[in-house]
């Protein structure tokens, strides 16, 4: 047999490809997304092909944007589409328990405080 026949087949998740004019709020994916996601988890997105990602803050609202090629955000308009909750999220053995050094960190601030 050929190495490419030998190979075995690992079942994964799967990798949610954005398409021109969706995008997915960062700070939505622990209720939103598919199953939920919690601390020690991670989620894998792509952009589908011809298609980039663009990592943006909208309306107070922090997202990864999905645009075709040579496209910019304001090409949307109204358009967007929020997806969410077709991401799907994976645990990482031993990542809940890590702490993110709090002295190379910004104090979390809510962000209605900075508006008053």
């Amino acid at each position: 047999k050929q190495w490419y026949q030998r190979r075995v087949t690992k079942q994964t998740r799967a990798v949610y490809k954005g398409n021109h004019c969706e995008y997915i709020d960062l700070c939505a994916l622990d209720r939103m997304a598919e199953g939920g996601c919690v601390d020690g988890q991670k989620f894998v997105v792509k952009a589908a092909p011809k298609t980039r990602k663009q990592f943006l803050m909208l309306d107070g609202i922090y997202i990864i944007g999905f645009l075709e090629n040579g496209k910019k955000i304001t090409d949307c308009g109204e358009n967007m589409k929020d997806v969410t909750s077709k991401v799907s999220c994976k645990t990482l053995t031993g990542a809940s328990e890590m702490k993110l050094d709090e002295n190379s960190t910004m104090q979390k601030i809510p962000y209605g405080a900075l508006l008053q």
